[in-house]
């Protein structure tokens, strides 16, 4: 799908050009060429879910596409996947988008960027223009784009059914070198939202365990996976204590009987770094990719 905002992109990306801090105004929305293919697509599948997908610092929604493989996905599956661009951070450069999440990262974290605003006027745009189930709108998020799913999903509850972050965090400190040392944290949710943490043990940039983090050289300490997944099994009432399986190199601890089908489930990959061929088999012959989507398809709002 081509989308248009504040600038032509030309490309599959919703682009946020850093055009001040709102009103959004998403000036365009098309179907990518072959209109009897899309409304063939659309008879088939009358309302469908959402999936948008938010790309890393340094990164943005082209290379989201390809490193995901969710377009893929989407077609065989009958979903609508949304690739948007953060923030830029370099001019005249693709390179450099950042998200404003909880405590991180780059130029849209230092300009105090609305992104949560962006997001949401988004999601509400496609839900005005395309047949979207509102019961199932879900997000994905890698390294700084899981850091603004979270955001997203505990800001705005009432709209998100599930999310998927991978490699990120709840929060941290923005600054160490700063004597104030203070945390800052995603809030509660209002409402349960489901959430599939995938992680690797070897992470050095959004490490695993509670540690300095490593993002354009920012002099940040993140939450660990731990602090993540403990924080949204109490938000969504979860047992306290998760049953474990290992399947290596894969360990899954599933928090369950929760609010409105807000389970809780971490893949912790044991030796994986911070990045990885999410369309590479993990467990038997599923991807990450495979394993996000079964868990979101799984997780609709009740």
């Amino acid at each position: 799908m081509i989308f248009e905002y504040c600038e032509q992109t030309g490309s599959i990306i919703l682009s946020h050009s850093g055009c001040g801090p709102g009103p959004f105004e998403i000036i365009e929305l098309s179907q990518n060429s072959h209109p009897s293919l899309w409304e063939a697509w659309l008879k088939k599948y009358p309302q469908v879910p959402l999936v948008l997908v938010l790309h890393g610092a340094d990164s943005n929604g082209t290379e989201a596409a390809r490193y995901t493989s969710m377009s893929t996905l989407a077609d065989r599956e009958g979903f609508i996947v949304v690739y948007p661009d953060g923030a830029p951070g370099r001019a005249n450069s693709d390179r450099g988008r950042t998200w404003n999440a909880v405590h991180c990262c780059g130029k849209a974290y230092q300009n105090d960027i609305d992104d949560l605003g962006f997001l949401t006027a988004l999601i509400e745009k496609m839900l005005a223009t395309y047949p979207v189930d509102p019961k199932r709108i879900y997000v994905v998020g890698h390294s700084n784009g899981a850091m603004m799913a979270y955001k997203l999903a505990a800001e705005k509850s009432e709209l998100i059914a599930a999310i998927a972050p991978i490699s990120g965090t709840i929060g941290g400190d923005p600054d160490t070198s700063d004597a104030d040392h203070t945390l800052k944290i995603v809030p509660n949710p209002e409402m349960p939202v489901a959430v599939a943490i995938f992680h690797g043990t070897a992470d050095h940039v959004v490490p695993y365990q509670d540690q300095p983090g490593a993002t354009f050289g920012d002099t940040r300490y993140d939450l660990s996976v731990n602090e993540s997944s403990r924080f949204w099994s109490r938000a969504n009432g979860c047992h306290p204590v998760a049953e474990s399986e290992s399947r290596p190199p894969v360990t899954i601890k599933r928090y369950g009987a929760c609010n409105a089908q807000g389970e809780v489930w971490v893949y912790s990959l044991k030796d994986y770094r911070h990045m990885w061929n999410m369309a590479s088999p993990i467990l038997a012959d599923k991807s990450s990719t495979d394993l996000i989507w079964e868990f979101l398809a799984a997780h609709p709002k009740p």
